[in-house]
Order: structure tokens, then sequence, then C-alpha cells
């Protein structure tokens, strides 16, 4: 499975200190150039340190059409990420941003986002507290509806 994440979860998992929840789930993690735009401003060790290490993986993506329009509706690490899992086999998209997901799951890419991370790890036995994290990443300037919350820690 080939694994192309946006921004909103590596920046979110960061600022909680639980970035490496992706390597452990995921593997490699290939993101597009805007997205590596994006979470460099964020100035976080342990994103430059996944670069560094090979799980985090920058890859340029061919310019076409469907990107153009994709970037004209939203923000350029979105539509290059939707690209560029179109762009791979057997992708999936991390991303959070709920009119980005529509878009991609039109294209048939399949869609996770930063809690359903959260929750597969949990689930893996990675997580200890999910309501505890839900609510450090709320703190941290995720936005996530309570109800969303609640769904997710009700399953733990």
């Amino acid at each position: 499975m080939n694994v192309v994440s946006d921004s909103s979860p590596i920046i979110a998992l960061s600022s909680v200190g639980q970035l490496n929840l992706l390597r452990r789930l995921l593997g490699t993690v290939q993101i597009p150039t805007a997205v590596k735009k994006e979470v460099m401003v964020e100035r976080r060790k342990d994103i430059r340190d996944g670069m560094a290490q090979g799980w985090i993986v920058v890859r340029e993506v061919a310019d076409s059409q469907d990107m153009r329009r994709l970037r004209a509706v939203l923000g350029a690490g979105e539509a290059e990420a939707i690209s560029l899992a179109l762009e791979s086999t057997d992708a999936l998209l991390l991303v959070d941003d709920r009119l980005a997901r529509s878009k991609a799951i039109a294209r048939g890419v399949r869609v996770v986002g930063t809690l359903g991370i959260v929750a597969v790890a949990a689930e893996r036995g990675l997580v200890g507290d999910v309501e505890s994290l839900c609510r450090q990443l709320v703190d941290e300037g995720f936005w996530v509806s309570e109800s969303v919350i609640r769904g997710v820690v009700s399953r733990w």
C-alpha cells in the first residue's frame, strides 16, 4: 500500500508528540512538494527527522489538468496530495479537510484522517488514553467536533 499525506495529519500528530504513529502503522509516507513546504514552516524536529530517516519521502507530482482543477478549489497541499495518491497504485490518502476528502473519494482514492490514525493506533495498543490524545490535538489547534471525538472515544 502506498501512503500519501496532506500536511494536516503530519502537523497535528507532530504537535502532540505522536508523529511516529504514522511510521509504526504505515511505514513509509509520501508527501508532495507543496506539503513539504507547509510542514517545514512548523520547524518541528520530528518531521525533519522523518525525512532524514527516509520514512517521510518527498515526491514531485506530475502537472495535470485534474490537479489544476483541484488547485482552483483546494489548497496546494491538498491538491498535490490527491494528485500524488492518484499517481500511485493502491494508495491511502491521509487528509482531514472535508472538501479535499470528498474530492479524493470522488476520484476513487481511499482516505483516512488524523482521528482515524488515532483510532487504529488505539486498536493496536499504541495509544493508551484516546480521549486525552484527542483533547491534546484540540488544545494544539486541531479542529474536530465534540460528536466526532465522542464517536472515536466510545470505541474504546
